[in-house]
Parts: C-alpha cells; structure tokens; sequence
C-alpha cells in the first residue's frame, strides 16, 4: 500500500505541475481573447497583445492568474491519477 501511494502521489504532482505549464503557456492567449470580446483595446490579437503590454506591463498578460492556477493544477492533477487508476484496472 505505501507503494501505490507514493506512486499516486508522484502522479497528483505530476498533473498538477502539467496543470501550471498549461495555465503560463495559454494565459496570455486567454487575457488577449477576453480583452477583445469586452471590446477593450484593439480587435486584433496582436494589437491588443501589444496595448496590453504598454498599459499594464507583461504582468498584464497573466491577470487572474493565480485562481487560474489553482483551477486548472487541481483538476489536472486529478484527471492524471483518475487515468493511472483505470489504465491499472484494464488488462
């Protein structure tokens, strides 16, 4: 039993890390999508991107991050243990 937990525990930290490199790679891509959709900034991506930088820095681009992460690393880390569990019960 030790066993399995601590490989579980490898997979929760595992998914959860993947989690995080998901939330950093697409939150500027997200921050940008939403901007344009409330009409604030240019409609082009790259503009907006740009008038985002310019007005509140690249930390304007990760905005809502931390709820974000939290989200998205518990919800991972979850979804990976849940497939190493059912892969261990198929044959």
């Amino acid at each position: 039993m030790p066993q399995l937990t601590n490989e579980r525990n490898k997979t929760m930290v595992a998914g959860a890390t993947a989690g995080v490199a998901e939330a950093l790679a697409t939150m500027p891509f997200e921050v940008t999508k939403n901007r344009i959709q409330m009409g604030h900034g240019p409609p082009a991506i790259l503009l907006n991107a740009r008038d985002t930088v310019a007005k509140k820095g690249v930390r304007g681009l990760y905005f809502g991050l931390q709820p974000q992460l939290l989200q998205v690393s518990a919800k991972s880390s979850l979804r990976f243990v849940a497939f190493e569990t059912y892969q261990r019960m198929l044959p």
